[in-house]
């Protein structure tokens, strides 16, 4: 048998990871979380590749591959939480966070779960984005507010597609954390999980 998975994806900002954290705070010791970026990262590491050259399609898809069939490995065993991200703010472009024939193929063994978007108004993740202690966060300021917007339309945009294809596979759930605190939104995500 093989393991849900909980697909949790947004912008930086939106509070991925401090929902994840809630969530995982209830779940057993066969649930393991996956950063997907850095897990896609290091895959790319293994081949050679920079940061830069991954933005390029078909080293992104291959170092994804390699990803994949890790995550393969760890839903034969356990559940899986993805800690992710519908597209990637790089330079000045945005890209889908993970590409749809790779996430098919995770649906493709999966036994369920939940794919959930979390969005939150541009103004509140420049605030979050600019207040955080994370250097990475840093890369706007509280002038961007128009490109943050394009990066949460083409987010929602990936998340509807990924959604089309889970449809059936996984329940599907949208929140805006706006105005709710983490253990809130973790509380819905886990109703949706759980009897979804």
């Amino acid at each position: 048998m093989t393991g849900r998975v909980l697909w949790m994806g947004g912008v930086h900002g939106v509070g991925k990871s401090s929902v994840l954290d809630f969530f995982l705070s209830n779940c057993n010791e066969s649930t393991e979380r996956i950063h997907l970026g850095r897990l896609v990262c290091k895959k790319a590491q293994e081949l050679g590749y920079t940061w830069e050259e991954l933005f390029d399609g078909l080293k992104m898809r291959e170092a994804e591959g390699l990803a994949v069939e890790e995550i393969f490995e760890t839903l034969r065993q356990k559940d899986a939480v993805f800690d992710a991200h519908f597209c990637i703010y790089f330079k000045d472009g945005v890209f889908p966070g993970f590409s749809d024939s790779n996430f098919g193929r995770i649906l493709s063994v999966s036994n369920g779960g939940c794919l959930v978007n979390l969005v939150a108004a541009p103004s509140t993740v420049l605030y979050r984005r600019t207040s955080s202690t994370k250097k990475k966060n840093h890369y706007l300021t509280m002038a961007d507010e128009g490109k943050v917007k394009h990066e949460i339309e083409f987010s929602n945009q990936h998340f509807l597609r990924l959604g089309s294809a889970a449809r059936g596979k996984l329940a599907l759930l949208s929140i805006d954390t706006s105005h709710l605190a983490a253990p809130a939104v973790a509380e819905q995500v886990r109703q949706v999980y759980r009897y979804g």
